[in-house]
């Protein structure tokens, strides 16, 4: 209601003073302004109640969905489904450790490039965007 801009013309017109212009809670008492009438309000109270409590149902809902798909989560990337094999990274990627190997070692390439992430782009579960691709000297 303070905000509402009948209300706030209002308190314009009512300050008094040049240099601090300032009105009084006796002049604002005098502000009038439409009201429904009691049962109305009430009729509006429990539809903003049944709406609130929607949107806290809702709110619940989607904790538990939330934490539902982290549990799913964790269980399918530690576990795996039933017909999948758990391996050691180490059994599917070459992990190393040092520069970026040399383009002309064979034993890299497949004809095409491969990934190449800095342990920098590594940050709590999540790899950036800025993945590199190396590809092999063109000699």
């Amino acid at each position: 209601m303070l905000h509402h801009q009948p209300f706030i013309d209002f308190a314009k017109s009512t300050t008094t003073g040049v240099q601090h212009p300032r009105t009084s809670w006796n002049a604002l008492r005098q502000f009038t302004f439409n009201l429904p009438p009691l049962p109305e309000q009430r009729a509006i109270a429990r539809v903003l109640s049944t709406v609130q409590s929607a949107i806290a149902k809702q709110d619940e809902i989607i904790q538990t969905t939330q934490a539902l798909k982290k549990t799913l989560m964790h269980k399918l990337f530690t576990e795996g489904l039933d017909d999948w094999q758990t391996r050691p990274l180490g059994e599917i990627v070459n992990v190393s450790s040092g520069g970026t190997p040399s383009r002309d070692v064979a034993e890299f390439w497949d004809g095409g490039t491969i990934p190449w992430v800095k342990t920098g782009e590594i940050t709590y579960n999540l790899i950036s965007d800025t993945e590199e691709k190396i590809t092999p000297s063109r000699t």
